[in-house]
């Protein structure tokens, strides 16, 4: 649960990055939201699974998943490689590692 929690971390922190960008770039208010929102949830996760507590690398996984999707819908509609379909397969790629590392445990 550990792997996930670091993970869970440096992803938020990510997200986090992308949404101070967005907002730094295009004045985008839900740019900055979503990107606290969801660095707060991935910590969240964090620290339930460093306490070895199941839900926190379900809540991770369902984030994940959750960014890819948005993601894969902002990148169909806009065709757009930055920062929508690099965030998708992003995103895409820690769910896949985050589902490994949940299924190993």
């Amino acid at each position: 649960m550990v792997a996930i929690a670091w993970i869970s971390i440096i992803f938020g922190l990510l997200v986090l990055g992308g949404g101070i960008m967005g907002f730094v770039k295009a004045h985008s208010m839900p740019s900055i939201i979503m990107g606290i929102v969801s660095d707060l949830l991935f910590n969240v996760a964090a620290l339930a699974c460093f306490r070895n507590q199941r839900w926190g690398a379900v809540l991770s996984l369902a984030l994940a998943a959750l960014l890819a999707l948005f993601f894969l819908v902002r990148f169909l509609s806009s065709h757009k490689w930055m920062p929508a379909g690099i965030m998708f397969l992003l995103s895409l790629s820690v769910l896949a590692l985050l589902i490994f590392l949940y299924l190993k445990k």
